[in-house]
């Protein structure tokens, strides 16, 4: 089996330190921005996404 495209979800209050931070230091491109979840691309098979909290979810970053 060969892995063709990876992708994970991180939820935090922290999205825009989080965008500026991939942007800035992985060269991230924004795809999708609604505020309170972004996804971003890194190179060709990558993505990530961060959300803000949902009903009582807890944060997967702890603020600091």
């Amino acid at each position: 089996m060969l892995l063709h495209a990876l992708s994970t979800c991180i939820t935090t209050d922290e999205i825009d330190a989080s965008r500026s931070f991939y942007v800035q230091h992985f060269g991230a491109r924004v795809v999708f921005d609604c505020g309170w979840y972004i996804n971003l691309t890194i190179g060709k098979s990558a993505s990530l996404q961060f959300m803000e909290p949902q009903g009582g979810q807890e944060n997967a970053i702890p603020k600091a």
